[in-house]
């Protein structure tokens, strides 16, 4: 069964789930924090939770100070999935399992024939022929066009947790999850099931605009300033797709917080790296960390 051209079969398994999850940087409404790094604490315990993008140009680093701030402090650093573990070339046949259809859907029956004609116009641009992605479901396809798209401007794999996880790597540093990368990869490829036709068409308008919009995110996630994220990504998201909102975010924000707030309990003080995304509105990160009592305020560098 033929899953992917050779064009585009060099990918691995890292690039795809980053570029999946750039689909879904949905930042959130509040308040200019000057930072996307926030000291939590519990009594004289602390850790520290950056939001993160997860792709960026070589032109977006050194990474703000604060990054570099919390790591140092860190004696432990967590991702949302073990990344050297996404980055394995071997798990690719778990992610082609579940990010293919086997029940004898495709893409062109679940689209409709002006979507589907769309989305391989999209493709024919870096060599895609119609029919070749087929096989996958609406999510990892989209995802290996935006991929393409986003390296034509310079956006790659190098967000802030490959930075760091192979920072990690090199000073030996421990490191955790908050969950599994075969949870995150079904989630992910199952996202917009019985409403795919909505979500195709809504990608292949924000495409041509993902350029502009990616670069203004990034900005907006430097200079802490949540409110334009929001603008830019999150409404219309929350609004259209609001059953793909609740299992991307509120769900896993619910099933992350116990994990947060027990690493309150010990004297370790850890480095906690999630996308940008969930720390948004009263189902987000920081207030529900709030509600557990914990103290929550933006990071303050040294010597300011």
């Amino acid at each position: 069964m033929k899953h992917a051209t050779p064009r585009f079969r060099r990918f691995d398994l890292g690039m795809i789930v980053s570029a999946m999850l750039i689909i879904l940087i949905q930042p959130w409404s509040s308040a200019l924090a000057d930072t996307s790094v926030w000291e939590i604490s519990s009594g004289d315990s602390k850790l520290y939770l950056g939001g993160t993008i997860h792709a960026l140009r070589q032109s977006d680093y050194p990474l703000p100070e604060e990054f570099d701030q919390a790591y140092a402090a860190a004696d432990e650093i967590y991702f949302e999935v073990d990344i050297n573990q996404a980055l394995d070339p071997s798990l690719q046949a778990m992610f082609l399992e579940h990010s293919s259809y086997d029940d004898g859907r495709s893409l062109q029956t679940v689209l409709s024939e002006e979507v589907y004609s769309g989305f391989y116009a999209q493709a024919a641009k870096f060599g895609i022929p119609a029919g070749a992605l087929d096989n996958f479901k609406p999510t990892p396809a989209m995802t290996t066009v935006l991929m393409l798209e986003l390296q034509t401007f310079g956006f790659g794999p190098q967000g802030v947790e490959l930075h760091f996880v192979e920072q990690a790597n090199r000073d030996e540093l421990p490191q955790g999850a908050l969950e599994t990368l075969e949870f995150q990869t079904r989630l992910l490829a199952d996202l917009g099931e019985g409403n795919e036709d909505a979500v195709v068409a809504d990608f292949l308008q924000q495409i041509e605009l993902i350029e502009d919009q990616m670069a203004e995110a990034v900005s907006a996630w430097r200079e802490g300033d949540i409110g334009r994220i929001d603008e830019l990504l999150l409404a219309d998201v929350a609004e259209q797709f609001p059953e793909d909102y609740e299992a991307i975010f509120t769900r896993r924000n619910h099933n992350w917080l116990p994990q947060i707030m027990a690493m309150l309990e010990d004297a370790d003080t850890e480095f906690v790296l999630v996308g940008v995304g969930h720390m948004p509105r009263a189902d987000g990160l920081l207030e529900l960390l709030r509600r557990e009592g914990a103290a929550v305020r933006p990071l303050a560098l040294q010597g300011r």
